[in-house]
């Protein structure tokens, strides 16, 4: 298969292939196939969906982590306002 591109077009792919670190052909196949997957309605619907690998829990951690967090962080701001006054 050939694709013929316009000089600004061919400049501006060549540029950033070299910015990158990759062909152009490269760049050309990374954008052709993202949009056949948005085209083909495979591209993640929701940004769940784009990092559901990165969301879960951890067996045995502390559950009340994030609460002592976030007391320490109100007392911290009590303590300077009460040392501004």
């Amino acid at each position: 298969m050939t694709v013929r591109l316009d000089r600004p077009m061919r400049l501006r792919l060549t540029a950033a292939a070299r910015r990158r670190g990759r062909t152009p052909s490269d760049l050309a196949r990374a954008a052709l196939q993202a949009w056949l997957d948005v085209q083909e309605g495979q591209a993640g619907a929701t940004p769940y969906e784009a990092m559901a690998d990165l969301i879960g829990s951890v067996r045995g951690a502390d559950k009340a982590r994030s609460q002592r967090g976030a007391r320490a962080i109100a007392a911290e701001i009590r303590s300077r306002r009460s040392a501004r006054r």
